[in-house]
């Protein structure tokens, strides 16, 4: 579905599918999208009727189209292959937003991010070039496709770089790993409950996932014993903290060339292709895989320099002059396995219950999750 609307010049929205009613009315009445693609079922919720009540609520509501499973009232994915094909490739601007990805703000209203054909490609030549991807590597996808990690791994890197794409439906550890062994997989990329369940698990079962060759941590803060334990038990592997968001994708790619390991466990690593610098502690960035824009111009507003930079809200410091360490963030954000979570929109829906006067929804420390949100 991905690649035909690529090819057919249209833009996509990958949602969460954790997303309920509230986030997904808001979204669609903001892209104005024209398809949404469901599954009947997941995990146990039925799509079907969350649709049925986001359509009746939207003024332009979009055609639902169901996959796996009965799609009842809707249309069902095999009607849509009964009309006539298109026969004519269209041309494609490459500086045209090809899709747009939804991030958690501390305004608490999501953000739409545009991406285009040429920041996605300018992303993926990069992490080629510095994580050794190509068409022997084999990436495990555990994380949703609708998140900007999960989509370029399982998007991208096979179309662009030739490279295999493994996706899990849902991330177990168990068979996680025993999915790492199986398909041989040489990539994995995830935060930190990831790895750290990953190394768990590997040795409880007494492996060390020999065909690993890199793995990427970032998203929630990684601790570096996190790192040099997993770097120790997987000795043949390179395994790095690295940072980067849904606006400026990898703006670094880690610590992986030879004599830099002392680097990978306590700094994100170096810029690859992004420009960083450091106003008052506060990190901003650019380079060729950043975002065109929002899709709401007024979420521009204070988000981007005279000369371009964006600003990630988060606070940094260098280490030797190249390495980047994140020290903070300034914008009032959770990460919960490696998902924003905006505090001031979950305190503002908790406000709606009448017997709730006050309440402060605050981020601590899991040591599965990362973060978890707790609600005071």
């Amino acid at each position: 579905i991905y690649m035909a609307a690529t090819l057919a010049g249209l833009v996509v929205n990958p949602i969460l599918p954790s997303l309920r009613g509230h986030e997904l009315r808001f979204m669609l009445a903001d892209v104005a999208s024209r398809m949404i693609f469901i599954p009947a079922v997941f995990r146990q919720f039925d799509y079907r009727q969350m649709l049925r009540d986001v359509v009746e609520r939207l003024e332009t509501p979009p055609d639902v189209v169901v996959l796996r499973g009965d799609a009842e009232d809707f249309t069902a994915y095999s009607a849509l292959f009964e009309g006539p094909a298109l026969t004519q490739q269209p041309a494609i601007d490459v500086e045209a937003v090809r899709m747009i990805m939804y991030t958690s703000g501390t305004t608490g209203r999501p953000k739409g991010v545009m991406h285009t054909h040429n920041s996605i490609h300018a992303l993926i030549k990069q992490i080629g070039q510095y994580w050794r991807i190509d068409s022997t590597s084999r990436f495990l996808v555990p994380s949703p496709i609708s998140h900007i990690g999960g989509s370029i791994y399982a998007f991208e890197t096979p179309l662009i770089l030739g490279a295999s794409a493994v996706l899990m439906e849902q991330w177990e550890p168990v068979n996680g790993v025993s999915t790492l062994l199986d398909q041989r997989c040489t990539h994995f990329a995830g935060a930190t409950p990831f790895l750290a369940q990953t190394l768990s698990e590997a040795r409880r079962v007494q492996t060390h996932l020999p065909d690993l060759r890199v793995f990427i941590c970032g998203g929630a803060s990684v601790p570096p014993s996190l790192i040099r334990d997993a770097k120790q038990y997987f000795s043949h592997a390179s395994v790095s903290r690295v940072y980067g968001s849904t606006e400026v994708p990898v703006t670094t790619v880690g610590a992986l060339l030879p004599g830099e390991e002392g680097y990978a466990a306590t700094t994100e690593g170096r810029a690859g292709i992004a420009e960083i610098k450091l106003v008052d502690g506060a990190v901003w960035a650019r380079g060729p895989q950043m975002l065109a824009g929002y899709i709401n111009t007024d979420d521009e507003i204070g988000a981007f320099d005279s000369d371009g930079y964006y600003a990630t809200g988060d606070l940094g410091e260098w280490v030797d002059d190249r390495y980047l360490v994140i020290s903070g963030r300034g914008k009032d954000l959770i990460i919960r396995s490696g998902e924003n979570i905006a505090p001031k929109e979950i305190e503002d829906l908790l406000l709606l219950y009448p017997d709730i006067d006050e309440v402060a929804i605050v981020g601590v420390p899991n040591a599965r999750t990362g973060e978890r949100a707790v609600a005071v």
